[in-house]
């Protein structure tokens, strides 16, 4: 999914939905950002839409030392390409009061 289109998925959920709630989670660590928008829907309930970027992951390595309890480190290589980013669409399960993975296809989206 292109950025674009994610604009084009906030749009609508905006005009047609009541929003919940929308924010953005930031990993640096990562270099991951979340930015996630939950939404009541009329038939289905409270649902999320979900959109992650990050750096195409070329590489990692960890190194570790011989000497016991020594901490590793962890080198990471980034493509310079554009960004990986993906959409995932979740409803949220009221008995199991946990978020559950539904198809955006079903959606539309």
């Amino acid at each position: 999914m292109t950025i674009e289109k994610w604009e084009e998925i906030k749009i609508m959920l905006n005009g047609g939905f009541t929003i919940l709630e929308n924010y953005t989670v930031e990993d640096p660590e990562n270099k991951t950002s979340v930015e996630s928008v939950e939404f009541l829907h009329p038939t289905l309930g409270k649902m999320k839409a979900e959109f992650t970027r990050r750096p195409r992951g070329l590489e990692k390595r960890d190194t570790y030392s011989q000497e016991m309890e020594s901490a590793k480190e962890v080198a990471r290589n980034y493509d310079k390409s554009p960004e990986v980013c993906e959409f995932k669409l979740f409803t949220w399960q009221e008995g199991r009061e946990d978020w559950q993975q539904s198809r955006s296809d079903d959606f539309g989206f």
